[in-house]
């Protein structure tokens, strides 16, 4: 990825972060935001989205379910 595609990524995140109050941090935001466009086609909802999201400390490295 160019240094471009990272700088508009971060600012996407940026400012759709701003959209969703519940997240604190970005990176838990990206966590669902990352989802949600992968599942885009699915019409799932928040919530549905929500809890297929599973990243914490010790889960082996899977972020959502």
């Amino acid at each position: 990825m160019s240094k471009n595609d990272q700088i508009l990524i971060d600012q996407i995140i940026k400012q759709e972060h701003k959209n969703y109050p519940d997240y604190k941090t970005e990176d838990d935001f990206f966590e669902f935001y990352s989802s949600s466009q992968v599942l885009r086609n699915y019409d799932l909802s928040y919530d549905e989205i929500e809890s297929g999201i599973c990243g914490t400390s010790l889960d082996g490295g899977a972020d959502s379910i």
